[in-house]
């Protein structure tokens, strides 16, 4: 682990804050993925956000599909 590589936390700040005044329920609707990336990532040794490969993200997108499809238009 790279300890001049950024951490987790210090990325998500950086989004976070990188829009004045970002609405307070985007950013915690976006911690929950922002969580699940983060947990998907340790799980297949990646500890630092600098360490995601696009490999990786297509993963973490195959494995986030099925828990947040819309079965119909309406919903």
């Amino acid at each position: 682990m790279d300890p001049d590589l950024p951490t987790w936390d210090k990325v998500f700040a950086t989004w976070r804050d990188y829009v004045d005044n970002r609405r307070t329920p985007t950013t915690l609707a976006s911690q929950t993925a922002w969580r699940d990336l983060r947990r998907f990532a340790a799980i297949h040794g990646v500890e630092m956000p600098g360490e995601v490969a696009p490999e990786l993200m297509t993963a973490f997108v195959q494995d986030m599909r099925p828990r947040i499809e819309v079965p119909t238009l309406n919903e």
